[in-house]
């Protein structure tokens, strides 16, 4: 086991939650949408690394997931 997990006294000033991005839309560069943010990739450190997205398809049939790296993203 780890060590006790410790209390907040404060949210961080510079955090956000993870539903601030679940089911939100992603643009490319051009301003196109290419699909809605499913989950998030957290790494061992308990960094977010990638946003899974669900590309393509029509009213969900046929949509794929592909992972973007978190650091391409910019929230708008």
């Amino acid at each position: 086991m780890g060590p006790p997990a410790r209390l907040m006294t404060a949210v961080p000033a510079n955090g956000t939650t993870a539903t601030n991005y679940y089911k939100q839309s992603v643009y490319d560069t051009s301003g196109n949408k290419v699909g809605d943010v499913s989950d998030l990739i957290v790494d061992k450190d308990g960094r977010i690394t990638a946003a899974i997205v669900g590309v393509g398809g029509f009213l969900g049939m046929d949509e794929k997931n592909v992972a973007i790296s978190f650091d391409a993203h910019r929230a708008s």
